[in-house]
């Protein structure tokens, strides 16, 4: 909101900025700012960890791997009907082997349900007009972190009504951020 106070209204990229918190922000940023977009490694976590998201859920993983295997509630069949799963039904391959390619396409699988959460938040947003739907969408997928993503967003929208400077008072100057004293150290 700093930057369209700024008079900046399209083409924001946000490096490294994603998370289920996060995305919903964003989109929801997205009525304000016209071609705003972020990018993550976290669906990675697929070929790290051999982390699963389920479908609908993505806050929510399951891990498949050996250093990390699940063993509480383990997944046996897939669920989803991503181009990943739908070739695959069990989870054999991605437990039993020793490559690296099931990582992979894990992460795929990963990054397949998280780009279909944007495309779902975008389309009930933008498209639909839906903020109910929005919020109740917001809050299946970040769960107990439902919160953290509604204040951004109600800080969003105060910003629109009342202006950056007086909005970010209201929202965050009893926030701890705002005591703490920053200075500038030589590293060399």
């Amino acid at each position: 909101m700093h930057l369209f106070d700024k008079g900046i209204r399209e083409r924001v990229h946000l490096l490294g900025v994603s998370g289920i918190t996060v995305i919903p922000v964003l989109v929801w940023a997205s009525q304000y700012i016209d071609k705003i977009s972020f990018d993550s490694t976290s669906y990675g976590y697929g070929a790290r960890t051999r982390a699963y998201v389920y479908p609908d859920r993505i806050r929510d993983y399951t891990h498949f791997g050996k250093k990390y295997l699940t063993k509480k509630h383990p997944v046996k069949e897939l669920n989803c009907d991503c181009p990943i799963c739908s070739d695959l039904k069990t989870v054999d391959y991605f437990c039993l082997s020793d490559t690296t390619w099931p990582g992979c396409l894990l992460s795929l699988h990963n990054l397949w349900h998280v780009k279909h959460y944007v495309e779902l938040l975008d389309r009930t947003l933008n498209v639909d007009k839906d903020k109910d739907k929005f919020m109740e969408l917001l809050r299946q997928h970040t769960g107990t972190s439902a919160n953290k993503a509604i204040h951004a967003i109600n800080f969003k929208e105060a910003c629109m009504s009342m202006g950056f400077k007086k909005a970010y008072d209201v929202y965050f100057s009893d926030h701890p951020f705002a005591k703490q004293k920053y200075s500038v150290r030589s590293v060399i």
